[in-house]
């Protein structure tokens, strides 16, 4: 019997790997999306994504383009894990619903009970901050719950990264 039940399950899992993997593509997208003020369905994250990003690229601890990785395949955790000089950052130019150039970064950190992830979209000049996504897995209800809300969210647009002095 436990030998038939742990085949059923490794059926299932296996049988549901392509929808789990198009699931996280379509949360991936839609978040970026959401970085740059673009509300997004499931129905049209593939459609708006194509639209609104318009060219992603990989680059290295020194700034160079990386050639032959796809940016959304780079995970922010594992290269966070490398040394400096090994690692690799996603990037992403994008559009927005006005037409303004972007681009789009990924930010991740440790929140209190789990990571953190997100993206931060820029404007033109690099230093201004266009839009914000963050999601959590496993944060407290109360403050740690917030970070994905609009209200938490719309407080970031506009602010810039750098003084200027």
């Amino acid at each position: 019997m436990v030998v038939i039940v742990a085949a059923l399950l490794s059926l299932a899992a296996t049988l549901l790997q392509p929808a789990q993997q198009r699931n996280l593509e379509i949360e991936k997208k839609k978040s970026m999306l959401e970085s740059i003020r673009i509300p997004a369905t499931r129905e049209n994250t593939f459609e708006l994504y194509d639209k609104y990003i318009k060219e992603s690229f990989v680059l290295n601890s020194n700034g160079e383009t990386v050639e032959g990785v796809d940016a959304f395949t780079v995970v922010l955790r594992n290269e966070q894990k490398k040394p400096l000089e090994k690692q690799s950052l996603p990037v992403f130019r994008a559009a927005t619903g006005e037409g303004e150039p972007v681009i789009i970064l990924p930010v991740e950190g440790k929140g209190l009970w789990g990571p953190i992830n997100g993206y931060v979209s820029l404007k033109q000049d690099m230093n201004t901050i266009y839009g914000v996504t963050f999601d959590h897995k496993s944060e407290t209800p109360g403050l740690g719950a917030e970070i994905n809300t609009t209200s938490f969210e719309s407080m970031f647009r506009d602010k810039r990264l750098y003084d200027e002095k």
